[in-house]
């Protein structure tokens, strides 16, 4: 028994030496500071009214001493940053400070809509600030910290960490402790940047017990009681702010809710167009909270004003179209002396006149609009826009004289007009049922109308590609059979089905009854070349595969050029053993030509300029081989001949007017509460005109054969109303006005 004792407290020793082994050692040299020249200014001063951290103090309790605060709410402002809004607000001296997606910090003015200043770290922020002794703290997801001045945005300095940053720094007593991946503490000089000391897993601050784990520095025992609130409000990431007998808190649903301390009544609910996973921040009788819709909002006692209610009357609004858009003084200025301000997409502004309708104006194209803080300013068509509303679209009335909208039967999948622009042929879904995507019938319709829909033919459709003829009286298209995919080849009404060959993607050539298509074999990706009646019989080209093989249910095709001499193949990564993917460039008559090398997975959407000089594609995934470039979903707009000569734009869906003046194409929307804008190219002087917005899903863009009319197509997902459905698709054709 006494062995059993003394083992025991040997055991309590060891582990005791062991605590005192991680505790970081001081040490003996002292460090000269830092002396830097810096004008004098008054300090800014915070109390306990501010909220100048993450959940308010150090315990995290989130617990704000304002009495003044209490629901029902009138919204006082709104501030539209350029990406989703993850990162919590803090409040010091009037100034709200809060991160974007779009990488930068905002310094907001918390009474009245306004920006003080901006700060563009160089990846989004989306953890919380910090403010101590007049410097504001932050991390940005590339793992840096910065310090800048609190009220001018200077930087005082930056500190890259080694490692992921995953929560939001703290700052305090002269120090700032960021927690990083897997369980690291940095400890940095809150004046200088310089790194204390590094530690790992827990530390104390301000005699709170801290720790890292999971890349998430926490106090051991945040003070909130956090799960119940958010089991409160449904599904929920956010965390409670209490103040005055209430509790705010965000949620999944897209709403800020206010719920009372003791009872739970949900007492207010605000609803914002995107997640609102922010924590809200309270301060001087104000709420503050970030959406993934990409507004900051504010709310407060006090009833709209007369000035406010007359701004709900008015009737004409327009919408900015893009990020940091310009508002000047006076339209058409002369220079940027008469910058007023800039503006991010989505803000709705009146328009209080058009420069076209004003009796001296030589300035076409601007609006007089009246900005969120009362004043007023001048924007262009291209930063700002009128648009009509139709089925979860928004249309720019000055572009669009008219549209139409398609239906197709249930079921209908991948679109594919004619070249006449008189058809529609489509691949239809009987089922949902089987691993991969697969259709099981071929369909044409006349037109607009989509009138008369017939049946041509019924297979086993893994690919959805289908190509039609110059003509517009031939389809080629692909089936799997027997263990094979094969090329077949139709009428438009269904007659002189017959299959042509063994081989994978048919694209059907512009200039002759031949057919281009692929084979996958014996690690070879072949490009061939065929006649319709099933002679001349070529191979045009191989490409070995060297790369890692991934898993793939069908080839794309190969496009053709107008003049039908050349074929662009987008060959992936998976070919080369570098893992980058390249555009090959193919002789009609056999032989490659040329290749275009990228640094992307996938090569998708290549679209030649009908002069044949120029090729749009769309480029997928980073390999990793490029650190921090972003190349996802990139449009190159590319001289073929001379690559080096590239145009470069955030985009996708590439679609060349006939004339190939301008290009079509549509842009992913990084904000909740909208998912894609159109907009259209003009390849003589690159100006961007906004066409369209979208809140539903958007697939593919076409420009039709008269080059007034594009085409917008949208196929839902299989879960609508709750229940597991054949897909919907929704075309609209868009008449542009004309000179447009």
């Amino acid at each position: 028994m006494k062995n059993i004792y003394m083992i025991g407290i040997l055991a309590v020793c060891l582990v005791l030496a062991a605590c005192r082994a991680d505790k970081p050692k001081q040490s003996s040299q002292k460090t000269k500071p830092r002396v830097t020249q810096t004008r004098v200014q008054q300090p800014i001063t915070t109390n306990e009214s501010d909220w100048t951290m993450y959940m308010y103090d150090l315990n995290f309790t989130g617990r704000s001493p304002d009495k003044i605060l209490r629901p029902p709410f009138s919204l006082r402002w709104k501030f539209k940053t350029g990406g989703p809004v993850v990162s919590s607000t803090v409040v010091a001296n009037g100034i709200v400070y809060v991160g974007s997606d779009d990488g930068k910090l905002y310094a907001l003015d918390a009474q009245k809509w306004g920006e003080k200043w901006s700060f563009k770290a160089d990846a989004p922020v989306r953890y919380s600030p910090a403010v101590w002794n007049d410097i504001v703290y932050f991390s940005s997801s590339d793992n840096k910290v910065y310090a800048l001045d609190a009220r001018t945005g200077e930087m005082k300095w930056r500190f890259q960490a080694g490692s992921w940053i995953e929560s939001p720094v703290i700052a305090a007593n002269g120090n700032v402790y960021v927690g990083a991946h897997i369980k690291k503490i940095y400890v940095l000089n809150a004046i200088t940047g310089e790194l204390r000391r590094q530690l790992s897993f827990q530390v104390s601050i301000g005699n709170v017990l801290y720790v890292c784990m999971q890349s998430i520095l926490r106090p051991l025992n945040p003070m909130n009681r956090a799960a119940e609130w958010q089991s409160a409000v449904g599904y929920s990431l956010s965390a409670p702010a209490i103040a005055n007998g209430v509790v705010y808190i965000g949620a999944r649903d897209n709403k800020i809710h206010a719920l009372d301390l003791n009872t739970r009544e949900k007492l207010w609910q605000y609803e914002t167009k995107g997640w609102v996973d922010s924590v809200p921040a309270i301060s001087r009788g104000m709420l503050f909270v970030g959406s993934q819709d990409g507004y900051v909002y504010a709310f407060g006692n006090k009833e709209a004003t007369a000035n406010e209610k007359e701004k709900l009357k008015e009737k004409d609004i327009g919408i900015v179209t893009h990020d940091e858009a310009k508002v000047y003084a006076k339209p058409n200025p002369s220079s940027e002396a008469d910058l007023l301000l800039l503006l991010n997409d989505g803000v709705e502004l009146p328009i209080l006149a058009k420069s076209q309708n004003l009796p001296s104006s030589e300035a076409k194209g601007w609006y007089r609009v009246r900005l969120p803080n009362g004043a007023t300013g001048w924007m262009n068509y291209l930063s700002l826009a009128q648009f009509h509303a139709e089925n979860g679209m928004q249309f720019n009335s000055d572009l669009i004289s008219e549209t139409h909208t398609l239906i197709l039967p249930e079921g209908a999948e991948y679109p594919q007009w004619s070249s006449d622009g008189r058809q529609i042929a489509f691949l239809k879904r009987r089922d949902l049922k089987g691993q991969y995507w697969k259709a099981d019938e071929l369909w044409v319709a006349e037109g607009i109308a989509i009138q008369a829909p017939r049946k041509i033919c019924t297979g086993s459709f893994y690919n959805p590609h289908v190509s039609w003829s110059l003509d517009s009286k031939w389809l080629t298209f692909e089936t799997y059979e027997s263990g094979a995919p094969h090329v077949w080849i139709a009428q438009k009404d269904g007659s002189d089905l017959t299959r042509l060959i063994r081989g994978d993607a048919p694209a059907w050539s512009p200039k002759a009854h031949q057919i281009a298509f692929r084979r996958w074999e014996d690690n070879v990706d072949s490009v061939w070349r065929i006649n319709i009646d099933e002679t001349g019989l070529t191979k045009l080209a191989e490409i070995p595969i060297r790369g890692h093989v991934k898993q793939f249910t069908y080839l794309n095709p190969v496009v053709w050029s107008p003049d039908g001499t050349l074929i662009a193949l987008g060959a992936d990564g998976q070919h080369y053993e570098t893992g980058d993917s390249r555009v090959v460039i193919i002789n009609a008559n056999g032989g490659t030509i040329h290749d275009i090398l990228t640094r992307s997975d996938w090569i998708d959407q290549i679209r030649w300029s009908p002069d044949g000089n120029y090729l749009a594609y769309v480029l997928k995934g980073n390999p990793g081989r490029v650190a921090g470039q972003d190349i996802d979903r990139m449009l190159y707009l590319t001289n073929w001949r001379e690559p080096k000569e590239s145009m470069i734009l955030k985009h996708t869906s590439p679609a060349w007017s006939p004339d190939g003046k301008r290009l079509a194409f549509m842009e992913k929307e990084d904000c909740m509460g909208l998912e894609w804008k159109v907009w259209i190219l003009n390849l003589d002087d690159f100006t961007k005109l906004p066409v369209a917005r979208a809140k539903v899903k958007l697939n593919n863009i076409v420009w039709l054969p008269d080059g007034d009319r594009i085409c917008l197509w949208s196929t839902s997902g299989y879960i609508r109303g709750g229940k597991y459905k054949l897909a919907q698709t929704i075309g609209w054709i868009l008449n542009l006005k004309k000179g447009e």
